[in-house]
């Protein structure tokens, strides 16, 4: 799923990481690939995952914090298994499986 979660809220987010789960097997995956929030701003660090949550927050979604998606998967029967970095800015992959 890319820059699909951040679009809603979390009970809209469970919801449709529910119906996921309901074709996953076992051994599959879901990856997730969105920005994430650091738990912690970092003085000068990039800005763009912040302006990316106050647009986000306008159209009823939000940029997630890495407890806040393990809530939300935790809600969805999905355990986060990594986190999968960019390098360039906050976007990231994470990986989740069937609990």
């Amino acid at each position: 799923m890319r820059r699909i979660l951040h679009s809603y809220y979390d009970s809209v987010c469970v919801e449709i990481l529910k119906n996921t789960v309901s074709a996953m097997v076992p051994d599959s995956r879901l990856i997730v690939c969105d920005f994430l929030v650091p738990d912690r701003v970092q003085a000068g660090g990039p800005q763009e995952v912040y302006w990316m949550d106050f647009t986000m927050m306008c159209v009823g979604g939000k940029e997630r914090t890495l407890e806040e998606f393990r809530g939300i998967f935790d809600a969805a029967g999905l355990d986060l298994v990594k986190i999968y970095p960019s390098g360039i800015g906050a976007t990231c992959m994470i990986e989740a499986r069937l609990k």
